[in-house]
């Protein structure tokens, strides 16, 4: 396994204190986390509220994949409560002119799969990613009409991975594979199977919720190949999409050796629209063809499966701005750390993509990586509860200047929490001063967590809790994740977490949070 191996090595640090009671009394550790100067945390969240697929992967792909590592300083990039660490190496240095570009890629057997690009630059050193899945396992096929999520698994017989006759798979998006057809892997090989399975996936672009998923995180894109064959950024405004996804013996079906048609919903009542697919694994959009719109449908012929978008495709010339600045100013509580949503919208309406930042009184401007600075476009600013703070028009001039935006944070106590672990089994003292993300939920409802801010060395104060209001806590720190269910929080204490504990004035007390990273240490 590559792992930074430097890295603890440099962390551990003995602090011996002699008396005339106890020469061995007060040994401490004093270990120090914070090595990381730029740290990305992805918060994985089923677009439905529903139980996360089991078994998601995560690679690291992307021209600068070498120098990410989890945050344990290992290429192991582990799913953690739908949480995954990442850190640039120490090493690798971003200067003001440069940015730091790789893409994320999770996948599994329950889910469709997804790519989203991540830019770092110089001055982005915690970077929140929020990331949409479907769950396809407890998916139901809909009825009628064009749903948000229209879900559906037929099977057809095959010989020899060849339809004998003509077939026809699904209602909402439609399939033909003419007779003679052969089935073929990523590779080019025909694929010898008796059986042909499908997954049919067509979302609703009138459906907010539902298009969370569109492909790559971002309607926005600097990743789009236009119909000579070139490379163009622009932003994707969708009439309709599809996923479609085949597999012959349990081998993913890629091409295939005659034309299929697929027909698909629309939202568009006329005119013409433009298909393009969608490369998971590459990250990349191409334009396949141009189609009328017939009753709300269109049709069009394609040799290989993946995602396809009808759309209307604007050009941006010159690309999407690399970085675009918003200073939030308001009404900030001195020492206190704001997570803030950012939705970035079309001049229809559209959410055209979402990100998480961490704005205070000393750092109030926030850094939007791959900006689509048109015409129309705005910016919503909301805190972690869904509370609009501020908003900004955000034309063609977002790239070359720093927007002020006015806020209001929502008036309440600040709340400081001192977080102690202490390793179980021994004792030493061993006191860990970490910097990790904290997240919280209502006891009333455990499943939905939200970023509450960034514990640095040992501490955290927030506006976001209500003293004497019962909470569960989630910590991530490396691949370890804690979950502290149903604490009271106290203004300005400081604070502990562990099992059976208020959160309250208690270092002493025994602490289960970190405590396989106690044993890695020591």
């Amino acid at each position: 396994m590559k792992k930074l191996y430097y890295l603890y090595s440099l962390l551990l640090l003995s602090v011996f204190s002699y008396t005339c009671k106890d020469p061995t009394e007060d040994f401490t550790i004093q270990i120090e986390p914070n090595i990381f100067k730029y740290q990305v945390q992805v918060q994985i969240s089923e677009v439905r509220g529903a139980q996360l697929p089991a078994n998601m992967t995560v690679t690291i792909l992307g021209p600068d994949a070498e120098a990410i590592y989890s945050s344990d300083g290992t290429k192991q990039y582990a799913v953690n409560s739908g949480l995954v660490s990442l850190a640039v190496n120490p090493k690798v240095n971003i200067d003001a002119n440069q940015t730091l570009q790789f893409n994320v890629l999770i996948t599994s057997p329950n889910m469709l799969d997804v790519n989203i690009p991540v830019t770092i630059t110089s001055n982005q050193h915690a970077k929140v990613l929020p990331v949409e899945v479907l769950n396809l396992a407890n998916l139901s096929t809909p009825s009628t009409g064009f749903p948000p999520i229209a879900f559906q698994k037929p099977e057809v017989p095959v010989t020899n991975g060849t339809t004998t006759t003509d077939v026809s798979i699904g209602t909402t998006t439609q399939v033909e594979i003419p007779a003679g057809t052969v089935m073929r892997d990523e590779t080019g090989v025909i694929i010898g199977a008796t059986k042909l399975n499908s997954v049919l996936v067509t979302l609703n672009p009138n459906d907010a919720t539902a298009m969370e998923l569109f492909p790559g995180g971002s309607m926005a894109s600097n990743n789009v190949l236009d119909e000579n064959n070139q490379i163009v950024s622009g932003v994707f405004n969708p009439s309709g999409l599809a996923f479609v996804e085949l597999n012959a013996g349990g081998v993913a079906v890629k091409t295939f050796s005659k034309p299929v048609e697929i027909d698909m919903p629309v939202t568009a009542t006329g005119g013409t629209l433009s298909i393009y697919s969608y490369d998971v694994k590459e990250g990349q959009w191409q334009y396949e063809t141009d189609v009328p719109v017939v009753n709300g449908r269109v049709s069009f012929t394609t040799t290989h499966l993946t995602a396809f978008a009808a759309v209307i495709f604007t050009r941006i010339t010159g690309g999407l701005c690399s970085e675009a600045g918003f200073t939030l100013n308001g009404n900030y509580v001195t020492g206190v750390d704001y997570p803030v949503t950012i939705d970035v919208m079309s001049a229809s309406g559209d959410v055209i993509m979402k990100s998480i930042a961490i704005v205070n009184s000393e750092n109030r401007t926030i850094v939007i990586s791959n900006f689509p600075a048109t015409a129309g476009t705005s910016v919503r600013f909301f805190n972690g509860a869904g509370v609009l703070l501020g908003s900004a028009a955000a034309g063609t001039t977002s790239c070359q200047n720093v927007t002020a935006v006015p806020v209001t944070f929502p008036a309440s106590t600040k709340v400081t929490m001192r977080l102690y672990v202490q390793c179980p089994g021994t004792t030493t003292n061993i006191e860990v001063i970490p910097t990790f993300f904290l997240y919280y939920s209502e006891s009333t409802d455990p499943s939905n967590y939200i970023l509450l801010g960034i514990v640095t060395k040992g501490y955290l104060s927030t506006t976001a809790l209500s003293p004497s209001k019962v909470y569960n806590f989630k910590a991530t720190w490396n691949q370890y994740t804690k979950i502290v269910p149903n604490k009271t929080v106290k203004a300005d204490n400081e604070t502990t977490v562990g099992e059976g504990l208020d959160l309250g004035k208690n270092p002493e007390s025994n602490l289960d949070l970190l405590t396989q990273a106690c044993q890695d240490n020591l």
